[in-house]
C-alpha cells in the first residue's frame, strides 16, 4: 500500500492558520454573553501541524520575532478579522458594541489565555516590529488593533515586500551577470553563507560597503543564491550621484558669488549718500 501524497507546503499552511483562527475563535466565543464553543480545536491544530513538511509561515513569524503565546493569539486575532467574517461579528460581541467589530488589547486581555501586560508595550515585538497597528481611540486597552498588510500575506502564504520600501529595495538576479567571482567577493559571499546559516532569529543585517556597485550586488546575489535565501537590496533613495553632486556645487557657488556682489550692490547704492563708511569711502 503506497503512502498517501504529501500536501504541497501552501495548502497545508492555510490549513494550519485557519486552524490556528478556530482555537482564537473558541477563546472569543467563551467571551461574548450566551456564546458557546463546541471545543476540538486544538486537536485539529494538531492534525494540521502534522501534514506541514516544513514550519508553517505563522510558526516562523512567532520563532523569528519571539513572540509568546499571548502575543502570537494577539497577532491571530487580528488576522482574523481580516481572513475570517465570523471574527468581526465576535469580536463587536464582545465588546457589547456592533459598530466596533475590531480587536483591541482589551479584549485580548479578557479572551486570550497566558495574557500578560508587557505585550502591550511600544518596545514589546507587536508594537515595536509594527506587526499590529494600534489605531486611535479613547485608551491604550480600547483602541482598534489591525494586522500589518505585510505580515497578513506572509501568514497566508504569500510574503510580498513592503510597500514602504519601494525606491529602497530592488530585486537581485540569482545570479551574478559577469559569470564566475574574483576571489575576494567569492570569499565575501562563503562568509555571508555562513552568517545567514543561522536560525532566522540571529541572522545579521549585512552591509556591503565599497564604490563597486555591481560587485556588491554580485556578492549578495551568489551569497542570496546559496544561502536559499530570496534576496533583496536595499539602496539609499539618497545615494550620492557625483556628476550631479559637482554640478550642484558648482551652482550653489556661483549663485553665492552673484548673490554676494548684488547685495554689495544694492548697499553702495542705499548707503552712499548718507552712511558714515560709504561717506568716508567715497572721500
Amino acid at each position: 500500500m503506497s503512502a498517501p501524497a504529501a500536501i504541497p507546503w501552501h495548502e497545508a499552511n492555510q490549513r494550519y492558520l485557519m486552524a490556528a483562527l478556530a482555537v482564537v475563535r473558541e477563546h472569543l466565543e467563551r467571551c461574548v454573553p450566551g456564546g458557546e464553543s463546541p471545543g476540538g480545536a486544538l486537536a485539529a491544530l494538531a492534525s494540521a501541524r502534522r501534514d506541514l513538511a516544513s514550519p508553517a509561515a505563522l510558526d516562523l513569524a512567532c520563532h523569528i520575532f519571539a513572540l509568546s503565546p499571548f502575543e502570537r493569539d494577539i497577532l491571530l486575532l487580528c488576522a482574523g478579522v481580516e481572513l475570517d467574517a465570523s471574527f468581526a461579528a465576535l469580536c463587536a460581541g464582545a465588546r457589547g458594541d456592533r459598530a466596533q467589530p475590531s480587536p483591541t488589547f482589551g479584549m485580548a486581555l479578557a479572551a486570550l489565555p497566558e495574557a500578560h501586560w508587557s505585550a502591550l508595550l511600544p518596545a514589546a515585538a507587536l508594537r515595536r516590529w509594527r506587526l499590529v497597528e494600534v489605531g486611535e481611540g479613547a485608551s491604550l486597552t480600547t483602541s482598534p488593533l489591525r494586522i500589518d498588510e505585510r505580515i497578513l500575506h506572509y501568514l497566508a502564504g504569500a510574503p510580498c515586500r513592503d510597500a514602504r520600501l519601494d525606491g529602497l529595495v530592488s530585486a537581485v538576479p540569482a545570479e551574478p551577470a559577469g559569470g564566475d567571482l574574483p576571489a575576494s567577493h567569492a570569499a565575501a559571499a562563503r562568509r555571508l553563507r555562513e552568517l545567514w546559516a543561522q536560525p532566522p532569529a540571529g541572522r545579521p543585517v549585512v552591509q556591503l560597503c565599497g564604490n563597486d556597485v555591481a560587485g556588491k550586488r554580485a556578492v549578495a546575489a551568489t551569497a542570496g543564491a546559496g544561502s536559499g535565501l530570496a534576496f533583496r537590496i536595499a539602496e539609499s533613495g539618497y545615494r550620492l550621484n557625483i556628476p550631479r553632486m559637482f554640478a550642484a556645487l558648482l551652482l550653489l557657488s556661483v549663485a553665492g558669488i552673484a548673490i554676494f556682489f548684488a547685495l554689495t550692490l544694492v548697499s553702495h547704492l542705499v548707503l552712499r549718500r548718507w552712511h558714515e563708511s560709504a561717506v568716508r569711502q567715497e572721500n
